[in-house]
């Protein structure tokens, strides 16, 4: 048996879409994030007080993801039973 999975698409990718993809694993459900129905926002950098990019940002959390809670997929085209 399968266990369930979720789709995850929405706004602030580093804050509630990776949360998300976290709580996930937590509770047995296989998480799949769509990155290009995934964004987020210009950062100040907490050090320096540099802006960080919204890419930057972006790639950042979705290759956090990736690396053990979220398979990541471009768009919905890549997404299978």
């Amino acid at each position: 048996m399968k266990r369930p999975a979720i789709v995850l698409a929405g706004f602030m990718t580093h804050m509630c879409v990776e949360a998300t993809a976290r709580a996930s694993i937590d509770l047995g459900v296989r998480a799949a994030v769509v990155a290009g129905a995934t964004a987020t926002r210009d950062l100040p950098d907490p050090l320096t007080g540099a802006i960080i990019a919204a890419a930057d940002v972006h790639h950042n959390a979705l290759a956090a993801m990736a690396d053990r809670f979220a398979t990541i997929v471009a768009d919905v085209s890549a997404l299978s039973d």
